[in-house]
Parts: C-alpha cells; structure tokens; sequence
C-alpha cells in the first residue's frame, strides 16, 4: 500500500478518535421533596450536597484551573470586598437560595467558601487580573428551539471551558408552598451550582437555559447569574 495512502488512513483514524469522546458515566438523579421555609431550603441544599458529595469533591481537592485562579482571587484584599458585594446582594435578594448554598456545603463536606466562589464565577472571572477583555467576556453556550404543532424541542451546547458531563446531575424536585399548592422542578446542573444552573424547567410550563453575554462595562456588585436562574424556578 501506497505511504500516503496508509498516511491519510492514520489521520482519519486519529480525527475519528478525537471526534468522539469517551462516554461520560450515568447521569445522577437527585430526588427531593422539601417545603417553602427557611429551614425546608437548608434540607434541600443538604440532601443535594450528600446526594452529590462524590461530584462536588473537585472543586475543593482538585479545583479546575478557572476555579482555582478565582479561588486565588478571592482571599486578595481586592477579592474580598469584590466577592462580598457580590455575596451580600444576592443574599439580601434571595435568603432562602443563599441558605440552599449553606445546605449544600454541610451536605458535600465543600466549604462554604468555595461553592460561593464557584456559584460566581460568571462574575469574579470579569476580575481576573492579567486577562484580556476577550479572555474574561466570551459569549458561553447556545440554545436552539423548534416549535410547531408536531414538535416541541429544545436544544442546548454547552461551551464552557469546563467538561463538565461527567460531574453534572439532574435534581428533580417538589417544594410543597403554605397555600398548599406544590411547585415541582428540575434541572440539570452543574457541580455545586443551585438549581437552575443550567438547563431547568417547572410544572408552570416554564423551561429555560442559561447562555452568557457580557456587558462592555462590569459592575463590582450585583446579584449573581446564579441566584437569578434559581429564582426562575
């Protein structure tokens, strides 16, 4: 057989091989039913924490490198009062998710440090030092739909930097309300994230994905990406 022709035969093996990743392990379920308190959303984050223990360990024992520069990021003086504003809005906004993110440190055995660093990253990486505007701004992730009368369908790639399909897990849920109604809800979500993080939908009918765009001009404060896609639930 010709050289080139053995030649272009490794190249399309080699170009097969990196065209079609491993298969990631079975996708987690996690099932919880809690009530719309203070302390039913402490129960929820624990019970996702332990359920999700096994995905969660990274960020605190093997940090990605995003993570692990924010992490760097957040015990500098400058990073401190940065991640603190961003901390102290959400929590005055949303007390019962912030209490969501106390449950699942307590159920994971992650501090509660690095899951709040991990649940802003969209936000914190916008101060990374010695990073290029375009390096901190990157348009992230992208959602198609088709609607007609024969087909409802939702599509959505997932372009962080992470490769997160073998940590992700689906949290399917019920929070029973004081009027006596039921909300149910589910997500598919990234490790140590709130619910809502990334792909969601409810029993109202409502489903939704979370792409990123940027804004030119970045604010040190704010309610966190997070937070707002978990109210959407």
């Amino acid at each position: 057989m010709p050289h080139s022709v053995l030649a272009l035969a490794s190249l399309v093996s080699l170009a097969l091989t990196l065209a079609v990743p491993a298969s990631p392990p079975p996708l987690r379920l996690i099932e919880v039913a809690y009530a719309d308190t203070p302390a039913g959303h402490t129960a929820f984050g624990t019970a996702i924490g332990k359920a999700a223990a096994s995905e969660m360990a990274f960020l605190e024992n093997a940090p990605d490198p995003e993570l692990a520069q924010l992490l760097a990021l957040s015990v500098s003086a400058q990073g401190q009062q940065i991640l603190a504003a961003f901390v102290n809005a959400s929590r005055a906004a949303y007390p019962s998710y912030y209490r969501e993110i106390e449950g699942m440190a307590a159920g994971s055995g992650v501090s509660l440090h690095t899951l709040l660093v991990n649940n802003f990253r969209e936000e914190l990486v916008q101060f990374l030092p010695n990073s290029s505007r375009l390096d901190r701004r990157p348009g992230k992730c992208s959602t198609a739909v088709i609607a007609t009368d024969a087909v409802r369908a939702l599509g959505h790639n997932d372009d962080w930097t992470q490769d997160w399909r073998g940590a992700a897990y689906l949290v399917a849920a019920n929070e029973s309300r004081a009027d006596g109604s039921v909300l149910r809800h589910g997500s598919w979500v990234y490790p140590g994230y709130l619910p809502g993080m990334d792909v969601a939908w409810n029993s109202h009918g409502l489903v939704y994905t979370v792409n990123s765009l940027f804004p030119v001009d970045f604010q040190s404060g704010g309610v966190g990406t997070a937070f707002a896609a978990r109210d959407l639930l």
